[in-house]
């Protein structure tokens, strides 16, 4: 170290010269220990000598540039200086207004050549530089570059220290993740989306109050540790959503959060981590639920998930995915006018599983679009086998996913479809859902519309399960409205719920839509239907989902006719 080597040279100089020498400056006992003097007052460390009586001897130049004074005791000296408990003992930080320095001090006891005490002397080597160029690459490693709060591993070990110091208080571990934020960054560019985390980060920031850690502990995943009894839902949920709709993006943007009661301080913060972010997968199909707290039983689905993970690819190699179909009915003629496709997937071990089991778990992990493209192949496939039989009326209709849209060359695809299996786009009909429109709305009809002008007939499913609205029947030019009487069978007001559904029947004839009602489950509900101009039926009432081969004994005994016959398109405006 540099400063043993100063030090070893001090101590020569001082063999070789009185403390006179020392005391007044420039008194020559001895050419080698004046020039020996010289070399030492013009070191760069700072050397300062006090005697036996702590009294001040010597000072070199480096010395009295910070000193300005010779009139200091030894006590007075250390005085100077503060102490950091994270720094060594030898490290002395000097405080001068907002300047800060740091400096290594090796201090000798000089003592005579028969071994009397004669006084002390410090060496004080600065490294304030390498200590900033420390701190900046220390901060690098434990903060994140984007935001500037903790990353990861900074953030469970702090929120570790955090709990420690308290024990006896109950925390939260509370993970959040934005809704759809990959979507946001495609759709209006990552600069936009390190806008959207810096504007979380810092509204962190303005909350802080000092009795909570937080950081950033992914790409769009906070973490936050805090005393349960400081934490309310709804105060967070409104700073939460003044923060997400500050930018006028048009874009569904929601935060969802987990929390998890940490009732075990043994448990590692990594795996607090996990069970809030299994809250926030329990509730990332739910578009109105954006909070979810941690239970137990949500590690036995997680177990499951991954299960069905590892069987999908499997599942798709082997064409274990089936289609069912679901007849839409006429309640008036009792004819067959069409069916849904859906999808079940025939387990070779474990039987045949049902779509609410696989369906959330792909889509939580993007292979929807997988599957979409999938069920669609074998929808046309089967057109084709009917063709090929001599049935050239009947039709199906396939789910197109919200994601879709964003993943695919929509129109591409299903047009190579179509051409694949040389059948007419009329007898492809496509469902969509009202969420598909919430970011785009102006290119998404445009592409709509380019799909009708080829012959596809489009179909809004699900209108009434979400957030619908009259600008979904007034932006959005499709053929066919799909209505989930699902909400009807929840209503408190049977007659209110009656009332909106002849209203909605109404106004799509009036905007030239047909309206399948899907979920009926009784006659007194599909006789009320009949009644308001409803006709067309999907649901138990009439069939439950059935193997194509069960779908084609009904037609036995069912007429068909084809839906392209009832359809009014709409008239669009020149």
């Amino acid at each position: 170290m540099i400063w043993i080597v100063i030090a070893v040279v001090i101590i020569i100089v001082v063999w070789t010269a009185p403390f006179s020498l020392l005391k007044y400056g420039r008194k020559n006992r001895s050419v080698t220990s004046y020039y020996g003097l010289m070399a030492v007052d013009r070191l760069d460390a700072m050397i300062l000598m006090f005697d036996e009586n702590d009294a001040f001897w010597y000072m070199n130049e480096s010395a009295r540039k910070i000193f300005h004074t010779e009139m200091m005791t030894r006590m007075e000296f250390w005085e100077t200086w503060t102490r950091d408990e994270e720094e060594d003992e030898d490290t002395l930080i000097l405080c001068r207004g907002n300047v800060i320095r740091y400096f290594k001090c090796d201090e000798q006891e000089l003592r005579s050549k028969k071994g009397r005490l004669r006084g002390y002397m410090y060496i004080l080597h600065e490294f304030t530089q390498e200590r900033e160029l420390q701190e900046k690459y220390r901060h690098s490693a434990t903060h994140d570059s984007l935001t500037d709060l903790y990353n990861r591993d900074w953030f469970i070990e702090k929120a570790e220290e955090f709990m420690k110091q308290n024990p006896n208080e109950v925390y939260y571990i509370i993970c959040s993740d934005i809704k759809q934020f990959k979507a946001f960054n495609e759709v209006f560019g990552v600069e936009a989306g390190d806008r959207l985390l810096k504007m979380i980060a810092e509204e962190l920031r303005r909350n802080d109050d000092h009795n909570r850690v937080y950081g950033r502990v992914g790409d769009d995943s906070f973490a936050m540790c805090i005393p349960k009894k400081n934490f309310s839902d709804v105060a967070y949920l409104v700073k939460s959503s003044s923060v997400l709709r500050a930018r006028s993006y048009n874009f569904p943007i929601a935060n969802h959060i987990g929390i998890y009661e940490v009732t075990d301080l043994n448990l590692s913060v990594s795996a607090m981590m996990d069970r809030a972010t299994l809250a926030i997968a329990s509730i990332k199909g739910d578009i109105q639920q954006e909070i979810a707290r941690y239970d137990d039983s949500m590690r036995k689905e997680l177990l499951q998930e991954q299960e069905i993970l590892t069987d999908l690819q499997t599942a798709f190699n082997e064409k274990e995915f089936v289609i069912y179909l679901q007849p839409q009915i006429s309640h008036e003629t009792k004819a067959i006018v069409g069916a849904e496709t859906l999808v079940r997937w025939q387990h070779p071990k474990k039987g045949l599983i049902p779509p609410y089991l696989f369906i959330p778990v792909m889509e939580n992990n993007g292979l929807i679009s997988k599957l979409d493209m999938y069920v669609w192949e074998m929808a046309c496939a089967q057109i084709r086998k009917w063709t090929d039989e001599g049935r050239n009326d009947i039709s199906l209709s396939v789910n197109i996913s919200p994601k879709d849209f964003y993943y695919l060359d929509l129109y591409k695809v299903i047009m190579d479809l179509v051409t694949k299996y040389d059948i007419s786009p009329s007898r492809l009909r496509l469902e969509i859902t009202e969420s598909a429109f919430a970011i785009d709305l102006k290119k998404q009809v445009e592409l709509v519309e380019k799909l009708q002008d080829a012959g596809f007939i489009v179909e809004m499913d699900d209108f009434g399960s979400a957030y619908s609205t009259l600008n979904t029947l007034k932006d959005i030019p499709v053929d066919v409205l799909k209505m989930d009487m699902k909400f009807m069978a929840k209503a408190t007001d049977a007659d209110r719920s009656a009332n909106i559904i002849q209203m909605i029947v109404g106004m799509a004839d009036k905007l030239r839509m047909d309206v399948i009602a899907e979920g009926v489950e009784t006659k007194e509900q599909a006789d009320f239907l009949g009644s308001v101009g409803c006709d067309i039926i999907q649901g138990y009432y009439y069939a439950k989902p059935m193997p194509v081969e069960e779908f084609e004994e009904m037609l036995k005994t069912y007429e068909y006719k084809d839906m392209t016959e009832l359809v009014h398109h709409a008239v669009k405006e020149s």
